[in-house]
């Protein structure tokens, strides 16, 4: 089982993230014609649908099945690239974020929940961190093939680009289906309504949990700033000047040091010993400071800090789902990782929007050192936070 389990995971994550069109989409709805309000319009409804799906998804797979939900979400997104072959516009790719949106949300908690719990039906959840690293570096690997083919095909046809990237999906959800599932009865009742009710009061007892949220509502500031960064990350590339022709090396280190970072995660835990969560902030502020010294004064030689803040940031992401798939029990497991999950995009949401103004109005390297500020204000409130709560349990 742990083979077959561990083999489907990081395979599923290969192909997850293989979809040629990710390097492409805007220059596609550019080529259609879409303005950037159109554009912006578009990536709202995706955070939106994402945002509104979170927590029933995590319901779902709860009461029945975690990799069929994983499944159906592959399923849902491969399908939202066949409209945007067949509705090339505005109202057609709206409707493929829709189903991107869900398949997001559909995965986001689900995914961590069913591996934590694979790992657990031969007692290997000690292992979660280094296999769930190794999937981030696999998932690494499929942006980068992306990166570097995507915008080759998609100068030969945009519906190949499209039609492999729908493929990619298949394999992904057909993956799924060979990593072991292991089965929650939540009542004797066996009505849905009963599994429903007991695991909302299960979310509920989850407040209980000492320091849970505080850890989420942490954790996911600080991972929410570097995703938006990353989002930015090509666009800086042609701040320094580098040429179309380029970008794909650009985009292969930056997502090759996120997979170093990510398959290093279990090491660096090793060492520093990330279960003191003190730790784990100062690992974010030392990313946090990187990115500011990478890109504040735009010297192209201090770019190395720039690609090592990714380094530390993929693997404080792996460090951080770990930590909380610790902190929660296999009943409504995949519910909370939801909520988490909804908090997640609720923070993304606002940041993201202030963010957009900041590089508007003041500047795009500016975004990056406001981020990095950002990650270090707050990584260093929550060192503060866990530290007043250490003293007042002393006394």
């Amino acid at each position: 089982m742990k083979i077959i389990t561990e083999k489907a995971y990081y395979t599923f994550s290969f192909f997850k993230d293989l979809a040629l069109i990710y390097p492409v989409y805007l220059i596609l709805f550019k080529q259609s014609g879409l303005d950037f309000v159109q554009i912006s319009i578009l990536l709202a409804v995706w955070a939106a649908a994402m945002f509104v799906a979170e927590i029933p998804s995590g319901i779902l797979s709860d009461i029945w099945s975690r990799k069929g939900t994983i499944f159906i979400a592959l399923l849902f997104k491969g399908a939202g690239f066949v409209v945007w072959i067949i509705w090339p516009s505005f109202y057609g790719y709206l409707a493929g974020f829709v189903l991107w949106g869900v398949q997001e949300a559909l995965c986001s908690g689900t995914t961590n929940a069913m591996l934590y719990d694979a790992l657990t039906i031969e007692n290997k959840e000690s292992q979660f961190a280094k296999i769930l690293g190794r999937g981030h570096f696999a998932s690494r690997l499929g942006i980068i093939l992306s990166v570097l083919l995507g915008g080759l095909v998609f100068s030969r046809s945009v519906t190949i680009t499209l039609v492999c990237s729908t493929f990619s999906m298949i394999m992904a959800a057909v993956c799924v289906l060979f990593i072991k599932e292991r089965r929650t009865i939540y009542t004797h009742d066996n009505s849905n309504t009963s599994e429903i009710r007991n695991l909302l009061n299960t979310v509920i007892s989850s407040f209980k949990i000492y320091g849970l949220y505080r850890y989420i509502f942490f954790g996911s500031f600080i991972t929410v700033v570097y995703g938006i960064l990353d989002e930015y990350d090509f666009v800086l590339a042609r701040e320094y000047n580098v040429p179309v022709s380029m970008i794909g090396l650009w985009g292969a280190v930056r997502f090759g040091s996120e997979g170093l970072g990510a398959l290093a995660a279990e090491k660096i835990n090793f060492i520093f010993g990330f279960d003191n969560h003190a730790k784990m902030a100062g690992w974010a502020v030392a990313g946090g400071v990187l990115v500011i010294l990478g890109t504040l004064t735009g010297v192209k030689s201090l770019l190395i800090a720039y690609f090592v803040f990714f380094f530390f940031m993929a693997s404080f992401d792996v460090l951080y789902h770990a930590g909380l798939q610790q902190k929660i029990d296999t009943i409504g497991r995949a519910t909370i990782s939801s909520v988490a999950s909804a908090i997640y995009t609720g923070i993304g949401i606002l940041l993201g929007i202030g963010f957009g103004f900041v590089a508007d109005f003041v500047g795009l390297r500016f975004l990056f050192v406001a981020g990095g500020s950002s990650i270090v204000i707050c990584a260093s409130v929550w060192v503060i936070v866990l530290k007043l709560q250490k003293n007042k349990q002393t006394l």
